[in-house]
């Protein structure tokens, strides 16, 4: 049994849908960088033709000889409840919100994060991790403290 990814736990802690998963297609120069980075993550992708395209998802028209990344695993996130989530889950854990408080920078030391803002640092027991579906961490832990 595959363990589950990030937002699959997110969800499940919050116990509301945050993620519909849609699958997703990219083109264009990013599109390799985007292949290699979910290759290093093991994260299920492929290569679709043009005719591949147009065959699952009949409103497309990419380029006769074009091909297209397709993230199976892909998905739209669901704003408004996924930042009401984490803020959510956040302050159950102790970790402090600072609303309308812009983040100046964010250092990371080890799995943890360190945002630095004009008045303190806070130091956040979340582990860091890229986003999406081959993240690994992205996950409130049960400690948090901050520091001036």
């Amino acid at each position: 049994m595959q363990r589950p990814g990030a937002w699959a736990r997110l969800q499940d802690d919050a116990g509301e849908q945050l993620l519909v998963k849609t699958g997703g297609l990219d083109t264009g120069p990013g599109a390799m960088r985007c292949a290699a980075a979910l290759r290093r993550r093991a994260v299920a992708h492929s290569w679709l033709s043009a005719s591949q395209v147009r065959e699952r998802f009949p409103g497309s028209s990419p380029a006769p000889a074009s091909a297209m990344l397709f993230q199976p695993d892909s998905g739209v996130c669901l704003a408004a409840p996924a930042v009401a989530a984490l803020q959510r889950l956040a302050r159950r854990d102790g970790v402090p919100i600072r609303p309308h408080t812009p983040v100046l920078g964010i250092d990371h030391r080890g799995d943890r994060v360190v945002l630095r803002t004009r008045r303190a640092r806070s130091r956040s027991a979340w582990r860091s991790s890229p986003p999406g579906p081959g993240a690994s961490g992205c996950w409130p832990g049960r400690s948090a403290a901050s520091r001036g």
